[in-house]
């Protein structure tokens, strides 16, 4: 943190909070973020772990202490830094009392310091923490990069992103736009680093929240045509799923790796129904021989692979939704595909759930894989923490 008081902050802060610096190693582009608990919790789960005596008690421990995880975010001392903050404090601020109102799909504002000079800057800010601390982007991304056993986490989503997936987002967050919209918000920055993956509850279908409101501002009457940026954005993630679904239900192989395609070449299969068996063929070229085998699609999915009825008209308008600057509202949106999307979701088979939930546990599992902060990570943060 690039401050000249920043001493005098850290302490207010460490009144509050045992602050686990560099647990989660993340940093946003305006500030350091860091995980923490309220000084007497973190007391109170030390306490807890001396009396674990199996490795399988553990487990439930440090499930129970990400529910109680807080974000700290100290902005940099750059005026876009503190912008940002100030920002995300008076928007979320404006939203406390409307929390009955507007469900559980943002950040919620716990705790902030303003400057006492400058009463339109804040020192620092406390957020509720999204437990599994994993960004959409981080399903959904290429396995570059990543040992072999991240990879096979992320190439196993990334490959098969299920349909009931990509409804169930649209359904949380299009809903907490829609209600974001109606107080005359805009958020300013939807992207997939942006939507956190919530719950990881192997038999559910994950928790949505919507973060990072440092881009976002209350608006006068006059000016809501800027929410429009936050519909197009939207329509570009869910347009973005849809292409790795299409992908995945036309190129992958078991027995190959993944093949990136072009936009381009991705936006042609979006709409296409591919035959569900598999077939051999022989062709001739000059003298020689060349054998084209296409292998029959084997899924863990298996048919949860199939287009539900609606789906080309679906991701359509999401195309649409994000290249027009006419783009309908967040309540036409919600209007035109929420009855069709809960179908999907709710229909949706038992195994799909489940491997959705498999997935996201096994990505916060691992060591290192997501910008939250990993069980084994937790585990010392709070039992060794030294003040």
């Amino acid at each position: 943190m690039a401050s000249a008081n920043s001493e005098e902050v850290l302490r207010d802060i460490k009144n509050k909070y045992e602050i686990y610096k560099g647990a989660s190693g993340a940093s946003g582009g305006v500030g350091q973020i860091e995980y923490a608990l309220k000084k007497e919790r973190g007391d109170y789960w030390r306490q807890k772990m001396k009396s674990i005596t199996k490795d399988g008690e553990w487990s439930l421990l440090l499930k129970q202490i990400r529910e109680e995880l807080v974000v700290i975010k100290l902005p940099y001392g750059m005026p876009a830094a503190q912008t940002a903050a100030w920002n995300e404090y008076t928007v979320l601020m404006h939203l406390a009392d409307r929390n009955d109102h507007l469900g559980k799909g943002h950040a919620k504002l716990l705790a902030a310091n303003q400057n006492q000079l400058d009463k339109h800057r804040v020192a620092w800010l406390a957020l509720e923490a999204v437990p599994t601390g994993l960004e959409l982007a981080e399903l959904t991304q290429a396995e570059d990069n990543f040992d072999s056993t991240t990879s096979l986490i992320h190439q196993s989503f990334w490959q098969l992103t299920p349909i009931e997936f990509i409804c169930h987002l649209f359904l949380k967050l299009g809903r907490t736009l829609e209600l974001l919209h109606r107080e005359n918000i805009k958020h300013g920055d939807i992207k997939m680093e942006n939507i956190m993956i919530g719950n990881i509850q192997e038999d559910e279908y994950p928790a949505i929240k919507l973060v990072d409101f440092g881009d976002s501002a209350i608006l006068e009457d006059n000016e809501l045509a800027k929410q429009t940026i936050d519909t197009q954005r939207f329509c570009k993630s869910i347009r973005i799923l849809a292409e790795l679904h299409a992908s995945c239900v036309h190129d992958h192989n078991p027995t190959q790796s993944y093949v990136k395609k072009s936009p381009t070449e991705k936006m042609k299969n979006l709409f296409h129904k591919s035959p569900t068996s598999g077939r051999s063929s022989e062709s001739s070229k000059g003298k020689g021989k060349e054998k084209v085998i296409d292998t029959e699609i084997s899924h863990p999915l298996g048919s949860c692979l199939s287009h539900p009825q609606g789906w080309d008209i679906f991701v359509k308008t999401m195309i649409d939704g994000e290249q027009n600057t006419s783009t309908p509202s967040m309540a036409g949106l919600m209007r035109s595909f929420q009855a069709w999307a809960q179908s999907v979701v709710t229909n949706a088979p038992d195994n799909v759930k489940q491997y959705i939930g498999r997935v996201t546990n096994a990505a916060i599992e691992h060591q290192g894989y997501t910008h939250g902060i990993s069980n084994a990570a937790l585990k010392n943060a709070v039992k060794n923490y030294d003040p």
